[in-house]
């Protein structure tokens, strides 16, 4: 609209290309058929998935004191490529095209410029999960989407809410300019089961005892002041950190 205010509108389309399974023992029929693959094999080869993508936003600068950017999207991923974990006597895994997901969400950040004072906050959440029950039931719909560094294969990484927040005071000690500074982040549980956490999927099991617990909500807290030396042409920073997790 003008150089402080902008709106957008984006959308994008991409794929990954598929591949080839590597074929699995003998031994691996019996959990084959147990997910379902009546042959007792896996797929010689699984095909690309793909992503849509749309996201539409601002981003507002008043006066340079207050400025904030917001968003909204939506993505919607098609054929997932999925590794999937064959139990039993088998222990192996191997990689077939499994359900429909979207991730939705949004997110604002600002931040202030209030004298002495700065003022920063960044509000995200997203839903991420199946909205089509896959072949076999492995994936299940409602499900949550587990991220690649999740525990076993739970929705501990996808946290829904994430919170930044952060204060900082700056101020001159002893000639030298100086500044306190607290920060808080906070991430919060995923309310949705993952496919190997749902009794509805074929992937779930219960035995010997809960493989993938879900990650409880995590908060971060630090307190940190400093104050800059001068020293000829350089600059050294003098910092003391209270985190609290």
């Amino acid at each position: 609209m003008d150089p402080n205010n902008l709106f957008y509108f984006t959308y994008a389309k991409g794929f990954r290309v598929g591949g080839a399974n590597a074929p699995l023992p003998t031994y691996c029929s019996a959990g084959l058929m147990d997910l379902g693959y009546a042959s007792g094999q896996a797929p010689a080869t699984y095909k690309s998935d793909s992503t849509q993508s749309y996201e539409i936003g601002s981003k507002d600068n008043f006066a340079n004191v207050f400025r904030v950017a917001t968003s909204i999207y939506y993505i919607r991923w098609n054929d997932i490529q999925q590794n999937v974990y064959v139990s039993g006597d088998c222990g192996l895994q191997f990689t077939d095209n499994l359900g429909t997901a979207v991730a939705k969400g949004g997110d604002i950040q600002a931040d202030a410029d209030l004298g002495p004072f700065t003022l920063e906050a960044a509000i995200g959440y997203t839903d991420a999960r199946f909205i089509q029950t896959s072949k076999y039931d492995l994936a299940v719909d409602g499900d949550a989407i587990s991220g690649q560094a999740a525990l076993n294969g739970s929705p501990g990484t996808s946290a829904p809410w994430n919170i930044a927040l952060g204060l900082q005071y700056n101020f001159t000690a002893a000639a030298h300019p100086s500044f306190a500074r607290l920060d808080y982040e906070f991430a919060s549980r995923n309310p949705w089961l993952a496919p190997l956490q749902d009794p509805r999927s074929s992937q779930y099991t219960a035995y010997p005892y809960p493989i993938s617990p879900t990650l409880p909500s995590t908060t971060f807290v630090q307190f940190r002041t400093g104050t800059t030396f001068g020293v000829g042409r350089s600059r050294c920073l003098s910092t003391i950190s209270l985190i609290r997790t």
